[in-house]
């Protein structure tokens, strides 16, 4: 049998973007403010001519600003941008243009943009997917709401989404698509709505897509990742439900806010330095008895490291960890790995750990082994 690697991976650092047109309004270092940082062309035919996007920032800044460079991921998005200095209080560009010559995909470009004052780049994110034909609404959205009379009256792409990393007392906003494949415009509302989120409701017209707004604003002591939900409602137009949808999952990561702190206070802050990020725990039978599996860490600061959260996937428990480490001070952390849930193969898994630490908000470690 071949070997089979399987990660898991619950830090949501590692952002997937479902399903969005453009994401909020995202401040930068308190230096820059853009007007998005996703741009999703949504569905689009392969080959039929190249696509294009523009962001657009501002400087809030006090000092004026130059975009230095502008990297692409890939030569299929070509980036251009604003070639002069943006004055404070003034506004600069980033366009970016897709080739749409990859043939039927689902693509997310990356484009690094590199600024002056900036400690690091700006990463905004060119999204979409092509198609090699027209393909319908009820199959682009296949997670569907019919009527009482079976037909269906809206579509969600999926109906789970993971939304990025939001830190405490901030607020992210992103979007999600919503399809009406009916004859009649609908409205899309949404009950039983989990604290941490506020869902806009949306007018969707016959055979349109619409953009659903979801604000994340993540909920004191749940830090980490969480999930949260929403159930949509599906209205006509005088307002009276014609039907509801399954819930929907809306998973994102919530870290402390460092952004208020000075150099000062960054270099003075807890860092927890770890002597190993992965332990190999063996090689394993799926039906061996589970095992318990060491991390040890120091402290290399003289200010406390808070633990606030350790997120573990599937076969992983977490038995102990020092919630709180003193300045200087040693940790160890300790979790008992189960073979029988990680498949078979060479087999890679992740801990999350969420930390005060603005070096380190989220620390990320590995159990390894090999399943036969």
């Amino acid at each position: 049998m071949s070997k089979i690697t399987k990660i898991f991976i619950i830090s949501l650092l590692i952002m997937v973007f479902g399903g969005l047109f453009a994401a909020a309004q995202t401040v930068i270092e308190n230096k820059l403010s853009f007007d998005s940082t996703v741009y999703n062309f949504g569905d689009i035919i392969s080959g039929t001519g190249e696509v294009s996007c523009t962001f657009t920032f501002k400087n809030i800044s006090d000092k004026p600003v130059a975009v230095y460079t502008v990297n692409s991921s890939c030569g299929c998005t070509i980036p251009s941008w604003s070639k002069d200095p943006i004055l404070p209080g003034k506004t600069g560009q980033i366009k970016a243009v897709y080739k749409n010559d990859e043939g039927p995909v689902t693509f997310d470009k990356i484009l690094s943009c590199y600024i002056s004052g900036l400690d690091k780049p700006v990463k905004l994110h060119v999204k979409g997917t092509c198609y090699s034909k027209a393909v319908s609404l009820e199959d682009r959205y296949p997670i569907l709401i019919k009527g009482t009379d079976g037909k269906t009256v809206a579509g969600f792409k999926k109906d789970a989404f993971t939304l990025g990393t939001v830190a405490l007392g901030k607020e992210a906003q992103e979007e999600i698509e919503v399809a009406n494949p009916g004859r009649k415009t609908v409205k899309i509302a949404f009950e039983n709505v989990s604290e941490g989120l506020v869902i806009e409701p949306v007018e969707v017209a016959s055979g349109k897509v619409a953009v659903v707004s979801v604000v994340q604003k993540p909920v004191e002591g749940l830090w980490g990742s969480n999930t949260y939900y929403a159930t949509p409602v599906v209205l006509d137009s005088k307002g009276k439900t014609i039907s509801k949808g399954t819930p929907l999952s809306f998973t994102f990561f919530t870290i402390e806010d460092f952004s208020d702190y000075t150099t000062a206070q960054k270099v003075q802050a807890p860092k927890p330095m770890f002597d190993k990020s992965t332990v190999f725990a063996g090689n394993l039978k799926s039906s061996s008895k589970p095992v318990d599996v060491v991390f040890k860490f120091t402290n290399s600061s003289n200010k406390p490291l808070v633990i606030h959260k350790v997120d573990c996937p599937e076969g992983v428990v977490c038995k102990s960890f020092p919630a709180e480490t003193k300045g200087s001070g040693k940790g160890t952390m300790t979790f008992t790995f189960d073979p029988s849930k990680a498949g078979e193969g060479e087999v890679s898994l992740m801990i999350s750990l969420t930390t005060n630490s603005p070096s380190r908000p989220v620390v990320n470690l590995f159990i390894a082994a090999i399943i036969k």
